[in-house]
Protein backbone atom coordinates (compact mmCIF):
# COMPACT_ATOMS: atom_id res chain seq x y z
CA UNK A 1 0.00 0.00 0.00
CA UNK A 2 1.68 3.24 -1.07
CA UNK A 3 1.71 6.11 1.49
CA UNK A 4 -1.02 8.61 -0.17
CA UNK A 5 -4.06 7.29 -2.71
CA UNK A 6 -7.27 7.47 -4.16
CA UNK A 7 -10.26 5.36 -3.91
CA UNK A 8 -13.70 5.81 -6.09
CA UNK A 9 -14.92 2.66 -4.11
CA UNK A 10 -16.43 2.80 0.03
CA UNK A 11 -12.94 2.38 2.39
CA UNK A 12 -12.80 -0.23 4.81
CA UNK A 13 -10.81 0.60 8.46
CA UNK A 14 -10.38 -2.29 9.16
CA UNK A 15 -8.84 -3.71 6.29
CA UNK A 16 -6.38 0.08 6.07
CA UNK A 17 -5.72 -0.75 9.81
CA UNK A 18 -3.91 -3.82 9.44
CA UNK A 19 -2.13 -2.63 6.30
CA UNK A 20 0.01 -0.53 9.88
CA UNK A 21 0.69 -3.35 11.64
CA UNK A 22 3.76 -3.72 13.43
CA UNK A 23 5.56 -5.53 15.84
CA UNK A 24 7.49 -2.50 16.99
CA UNK A 25 4.45 -0.66 17.38
CA UNK A 26 2.64 0.49 20.86
CA UNK A 27 0.17 2.26 19.55
CA UNK A 28 -2.31 3.13 16.76
CA UNK A 29 -4.08 6.76 15.53
CA UNK A 30 -6.35 7.05 13.12
CA UNK A 31 -9.28 10.22 11.91
CA UNK A 32 -12.19 9.14 9.87
CA UNK A 33 -13.82 12.00 7.62
CA UNK A 34 -17.49 11.50 7.16
CA UNK A 35 -20.19 13.14 4.98
CA UNK A 36 -22.60 15.09 7.15
CA UNK A 37 -25.53 16.65 5.97
CA UNK A 38 -25.71 19.99 6.28
CA UNK A 39 -22.99 22.85 5.78
CA UNK A 40 -22.98 26.29 6.76
CA UNK A 41 -27.11 26.54 7.18
CA UNK A 42 -27.63 24.46 4.20
CA UNK A 43 -29.11 20.71 4.32
CA UNK A 44 -26.44 19.10 1.84
CA UNK A 45 -27.84 15.73 -0.05
CA UNK A 46 -24.30 14.45 -1.13
CA UNK A 47 -20.97 15.24 -2.08
CA UNK A 48 -18.67 14.90 -5.13
CA UNK A 49 -14.83 15.02 -4.85
CA UNK A 50 -12.93 15.72 -7.75
CA UNK A 51 -8.47 15.88 -7.60
CA UNK A 52 -5.60 16.10 -9.57
CA UNK A 53 -4.55 12.90 -9.27
CA UNK A 54 -1.27 12.92 -11.07
CA UNK A 55 -0.21 16.12 -8.35
CA UNK A 56 -2.05 15.37 -5.20
CA UNK A 57 -0.80 11.35 -5.34
CA UNK A 58 2.78 13.49 -5.48
CA UNK A 59 1.89 16.16 -2.42
CA UNK A 60 0.28 13.30 -0.28
CA UNK A 61 3.10 10.98 -0.50
CA UNK A 62 5.37 13.72 0.26
CA UNK A 63 3.26 14.94 3.95
CA UNK A 64 2.97 11.47 5.07
CA UNK A 65 7.02 11.15 4.57
CA UNK A 66 7.10 14.08 6.37
CA UNK A 67 5.37 12.99 8.99
CA UNK A 68 7.47 9.68 9.35
CA UNK A 69 10.28 11.81 9.89
CA UNK A 70 9.23 14.37 12.01
CA UNK A 71 7.66 12.74 14.44
CA UNK A 72 9.74 9.32 14.26
CA UNK A 73 6.79 7.04 13.51
CA UNK A 74 6.61 3.54 12.47
CA UNK A 75 4.05 3.55 9.69
CA UNK A 76 1.60 6.37 8.53
CA UNK A 77 -1.16 6.31 5.53
CA UNK A 78 -4.07 8.35 4.27
CA UNK A 79 -6.66 7.07 1.68
CA UNK A 80 -8.86 10.02 0.18
CA UNK A 81 -12.50 8.74 -1.82
CA UNK A 82 -12.91 10.70 -5.10
CA UNK A 83 -16.50 10.45 -6.70
CA UNK A 84 -19.91 10.91 -5.45
CA UNK A 85 -20.45 10.41 -2.06
CA UNK A 86 -23.61 9.22 0.08
CA UNK A 87 -24.32 11.22 3.75
CA UNK A 88 -22.23 9.08 6.08
CA UNK A 89 -19.95 7.40 3.61
CA UNK A 90 -16.42 7.52 4.77
CA UNK A 91 -14.43 10.54 2.70
CA UNK A 92 -11.07 10.37 3.98
CA UNK A 93 -9.21 7.53 6.38
CA UNK A 94 -5.73 8.92 7.76
CA UNK A 95 -3.85 5.91 10.00
CA UNK A 96 -0.68 5.90 12.19
CA UNK A 97 1.03 3.42 14.42
CA UNK A 98 3.80 4.44 16.84
CA UNK A 99 5.61 3.35 19.56
CA UNK A 100 3.76 5.72 21.99
CA UNK A 101 0.31 7.57 21.91
CA UNK A 102 1.61 11.23 21.95
CA UNK A 103 3.67 10.96 18.41
CA UNK A 104 0.68 8.75 16.97
CA UNK A 105 -1.47 11.54 18.15
CA UNK A 106 0.55 14.29 16.32
CA UNK A 107 1.65 12.57 13.40
CA UNK A 108 -2.40 11.54 12.41
CA UNK A 109 -3.24 15.48 13.27
CA UNK A 110 0.05 16.62 11.16
CA UNK A 111 -1.51 14.65 8.19
CA UNK A 112 -5.08 15.44 8.01
CA UNK A 113 -4.29 19.31 8.32
CA UNK A 114 -1.60 19.13 5.51
CA UNK A 115 -3.65 17.59 2.89
CA UNK A 116 -6.74 19.57 3.60
CA UNK A 117 -4.13 22.74 3.27
CA UNK A 118 -1.79 21.63 0.30
CA UNK A 119 -3.34 18.46 -1.59
CA UNK A 120 -5.21 19.45 -5.14
CA UNK A 121 -8.96 18.52 -3.89
CA UNK A 122 -12.22 20.12 -4.68
CA UNK A 123 -15.57 19.33 -3.29
CA UNK A 124 -19.19 19.80 -4.91
CA UNK A 125 -21.93 19.92 -2.66
CA UNK A 126 -25.33 18.89 -4.00
CA UNK A 127 -28.42 20.55 -1.62
CA UNK A 128 -31.69 19.16 -0.91
CA UNK A 129 -33.01 22.31 -2.68
CA UNK A 130 -32.10 21.01 -6.11
CA UNK A 131 -28.85 23.97 -6.02
CA UNK A 132 -25.11 22.73 -6.34
CA UNK A 133 -22.06 24.52 -6.26
CA UNK A 134 -17.94 23.74 -5.48
CA UNK A 135 -17.23 25.04 -2.05
CA UNK A 136 -14.02 26.31 -0.23
CA UNK A 137 -13.27 25.28 3.66
CA UNK A 138 -11.66 28.04 5.15
CA UNK A 139 -10.90 26.01 7.99
CA UNK A 140 -8.97 23.62 6.28
CA UNK A 141 -7.26 25.75 3.53
CA UNK A 142 -6.47 27.42 6.99
CA UNK A 143 -2.26 27.60 7.43
CA UNK A 144 -1.22 24.66 9.36
CA UNK A 145 -0.49 25.30 12.92
CA UNK A 146 3.20 24.19 13.95
CA UNK A 147 3.05 22.29 17.50
CA UNK A 148 6.25 23.15 18.32
CA UNK A 149 7.06 19.12 19.20
CA UNK A 150 9.34 16.72 18.13
CA UNK A 151 9.92 13.04 17.91
CA UNK A 152 11.30 11.48 21.24
CA UNK A 153 15.42 11.95 21.33
CA UNK A 154 15.44 15.05 18.83
CA UNK A 155 16.92 17.96 19.47
CA UNK A 156 14.14 20.83 20.19
CA UNK A 157 13.96 23.49 17.89
CA UNK A 158 14.09 27.05 19.43
CA UNK A 159 13.35 30.19 18.04
CA UNK A 160 14.46 33.73 18.60
CA UNK A 161 13.17 35.60 21.50
CA UNK A 162 11.42 32.08 23.22
CA UNK A 163 13.38 30.80 27.05
CA UNK A 164 14.76 27.22 25.93
CA UNK A 165 11.63 24.92 27.40
CA UNK A 166 8.39 27.22 27.37
CA UNK A 167 5.78 25.65 24.83
CA UNK A 168 4.65 28.07 21.73
CA UNK A 169 2.36 27.81 18.60
CA UNK A 170 3.65 29.92 15.66
CA UNK A 171 0.66 29.97 13.51
CA UNK A 172 3.13 30.86 10.18
CA UNK A 173 4.28 34.17 11.28
CA UNK A 174 7.47 35.81 10.84
CA UNK A 175 9.71 37.76 13.60
CA UNK A 176 7.82 41.16 12.60
CA UNK A 177 4.34 40.05 12.50
CA UNK A 178 4.98 37.81 16.48
CA UNK A 179 6.02 41.09 17.77
CA UNK A 180 2.40 42.59 16.44
CA UNK A 181 1.03 39.84 17.56
CA UNK A 182 0.43 41.14 21.40
CA UNK A 183 -1.12 44.59 20.21
CA UNK A 184 -3.60 43.00 17.56
CA UNK A 185 -6.98 43.45 17.59
CA UNK A 186 -9.29 40.74 16.92
CA UNK A 187 -10.88 41.31 13.45
CA UNK A 188 -14.80 41.43 13.69
CA UNK A 189 -16.70 38.98 11.20
CA UNK A 190 -18.84 40.00 8.90
CA UNK A 191 -21.06 37.82 7.22
CA UNK A 192 -21.66 39.70 4.69
CA UNK A 193 -18.31 39.90 3.10
CA UNK A 194 -18.08 36.22 3.75
CA UNK A 195 -20.93 35.65 1.82
CA UNK A 196 -19.43 37.44 -0.94
CA UNK A 197 -16.06 35.41 -0.34
CA UNK A 198 -17.95 32.01 -0.76
CA UNK A 199 -20.32 33.58 -4.02
CA UNK A 200 -16.68 34.41 -5.50
CA UNK A 201 -15.15 30.95 -4.63
CA UNK A 202 -17.89 29.08 -6.33
CA UNK A 203 -18.19 31.04 -9.09
CA UNK A 204 -14.50 30.80 -9.95
CA UNK A 205 -14.66 26.68 -9.08
CA UNK A 206 -17.56 26.43 -11.48
CA UNK A 207 -15.84 28.73 -14.23
CA UNK A 208 -12.68 26.55 -14.25
CA UNK A 209 -14.93 23.26 -13.78
CA UNK A 210 -16.85 24.16 -16.85
CA UNK A 211 -13.73 25.13 -18.54
CA UNK A 212 -12.06 21.91 -18.06
CA UNK A 213 -15.51 20.25 -18.98
CA UNK A 214 -15.63 22.40 -22.60
CA UNK A 215 -10.96 21.33 -23.22
CA UNK A 216 -12.67 17.56 -22.81
CA UNK A 217 -15.73 17.85 -24.60
CA UNK A 218 -13.78 19.63 -27.83
CA UNK A 219 -10.61 16.75 -27.64
CA UNK A 220 -13.57 14.10 -27.70
CA UNK A 221 -15.07 16.03 -30.70
CA UNK A 222 -11.18 16.02 -32.72
CA UNK A 223 -10.57 12.54 -31.75
CA UNK A 224 -13.80 11.71 -33.05
CA UNK A 225 -13.03 13.58 -36.45
CA UNK A 226 -9.72 11.65 -36.73
CA UNK A 227 -11.39 8.58 -36.15
CA UNK A 228 -13.99 8.77 -38.37
CA UNK A 229 -11.82 10.29 -41.37
CA UNK A 230 -9.37 7.41 -40.65
CA UNK A 231 -12.73 4.88 -40.88
CA UNK A 232 -13.69 6.89 -44.47
CA UNK A 233 -9.95 6.54 -46.00
CA UNK A 234 -10.10 2.43 -45.12
CA UNK A 235 -13.43 1.87 -46.19
CA UNK A 236 -12.32 3.30 -49.59
CA UNK A 237 -9.01 1.65 -49.76
CA UNK A 238 -10.45 -1.41 -48.96
CA UNK A 239 -13.41 -1.01 -51.85
CA UNK A 240 -10.15 -0.13 -54.19
CA UNK A 241 -8.50 -3.32 -52.94
CA UNK A 242 -11.62 -5.61 -53.79
CA UNK A 243 -12.51 -4.15 -56.86
CA UNK A 244 -8.80 -4.92 -57.84
CA UNK A 245 -9.06 -8.55 -56.34
CA UNK A 246 -12.28 -9.16 -58.60
CA UNK A 247 -10.81 -8.00 -61.88
CA UNK A 248 -7.83 -9.81 -61.31
CA UNK A 249 -10.15 -13.07 -60.15
CA UNK A 250 -12.20 -12.13 -63.80
CA UNK A 251 -9.64 -11.63 -65.95
CA UNK A 252 -8.09 -15.40 -65.09
CA UNK A 253 -11.00 -16.30 -65.84
CA UNK A 254 -11.20 -15.08 -69.00
CA UNK A 255 -13.99 -12.45 -68.95
CA UNK A 256 -12.85 -8.72 -70.63
CA UNK A 257 -14.46 -5.52 -69.63
CA UNK A 258 -16.24 -4.28 -72.66
CA UNK A 259 -18.13 -0.92 -72.06
CA UNK A 260 -17.85 -0.84 -68.17
CA UNK A 261 -19.26 -4.05 -68.18
CA UNK A 262 -17.57 -7.55 -67.27
CA UNK A 263 -18.38 -9.73 -69.79
CA UNK A 264 -17.18 -13.83 -70.81
CA UNK A 265 -14.40 -13.36 -73.37
CA UNK A 266 -16.13 -16.11 -75.62
CA UNK A 267 -19.08 -13.45 -75.95
CA UNK A 268 -16.86 -10.93 -76.97
CA UNK A 269 -15.24 -13.19 -79.94
CA UNK A 270 -18.73 -14.47 -80.68
CA UNK A 271 -19.41 -10.31 -80.97
CA UNK A 272 -16.24 -10.03 -83.06
CA UNK A 273 -17.27 -12.86 -86.03
CA UNK A 274 -20.97 -11.80 -85.86
CA UNK A 275 -19.48 -7.67 -86.83
CA UNK A 276 -17.22 -9.43 -89.30
CA UNK A 277 -19.95 -11.95 -91.35
CA UNK A 278 -21.94 -8.64 -91.36
CA UNK A 279 -19.29 -6.22 -92.97
CA UNK A 280 -18.40 -9.30 -95.80
CA UNK A 281 -22.31 -9.52 -96.11
CA UNK A 282 -22.33 -5.69 -97.48
CA UNK A 283 -19.06 -5.96 -99.40
CA UNK A 284 -20.85 -8.90 -101.27
CA UNK A 285 -24.23 -6.63 -102.14
CA UNK A 286 -22.22 -3.67 -102.94
CA UNK A 287 -20.42 -5.41 -105.62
Amino acid sequence: MSLFQFSTEPLDPAALRGVLESPAAGAYASFEGWVRDHNEGREVRRLEYEAFEALAIKEGERIVAEALQRFGVERAACVHRVGALEIGELAVWVGVSARHRHEAFLACRYIIDAVKHRVPIWKKEHYLDGDSGWVNCERCAAPIMDTGEAAPGAAPAHHPGHAGGDPHVHGGLGVAGRRRLPAAKPQQSNPAAKRRRRQRLRAEHDRRHWQARKRRREAEQKHARRQEARTRRRTAEARRRRRQLQAARRARRGWVALEGRWVPGRWVALLHAVEEADWHTEEEEDS
